[in-house]
């Protein structure tokens, strides 16, 4: 479970719902994190720890920022837990790129819009688009 903005110190009741209920809570840590701030939160967040690529808004970008390798690097450093990277994050080529650092990848506006965009009832365009954000990421 993501709760955007959401900060550990004010996540407790939602952890020990989402326990409860047999869910992870996602905590994110984003590049103007200082370090002991993210190594507190690496090991709050359950699951994963989830990795803004970018400072901003969320949304499809047409490439990657140049420091998030060495932003991710230097997250697993500190962070036991398995690391996502999310923000921005549009094609097969971006994710290509993030999966050599990262442990996982997370598309989501340029996955709505492939959805909005799919006719018929299996949704095939945006089947198609996830199988290619799949074998990017096992590319590599």
């Amino acid at each position: 479970m993501i709760i955007p903005d959401l900060i550990p110190e004010e996540g407790k009741p939602y952890a020990s719902a989402a326990r409860k209920h047999g869910l992870s809570l996602i905590y994110l840590v984003a590049p103007t994190t200082p370090t002991a701030r993210i190594r507190s939160i690496a090991g709050q967040t359950s699951g994963f720890l989830y990795v803004v690529s970018l400072t901003g808004v969320t949304g499809v970008r047409q490439a990657i920022a140049s420091d998030v390798s060495r932003f991710v690097k230097s997250v697993k450093k500190v962070c036991r837990k398995p690391v996502a990277v999310g923000f921005g994050l549009s094609t097969p080529q971006q994710v290509r790129e993030i999966s050599r650092d990262a442990d996982g990848v997370i598309v989501g506006s340029a996955l709505i819009r492939a959805v909005e965009k799919a006719r018929g009832p299996k949704f095939e365009g945006a089947t198609r688009f996830v199988r290619s954000l799949k074998g990017a990421f096992h590319a590599s």
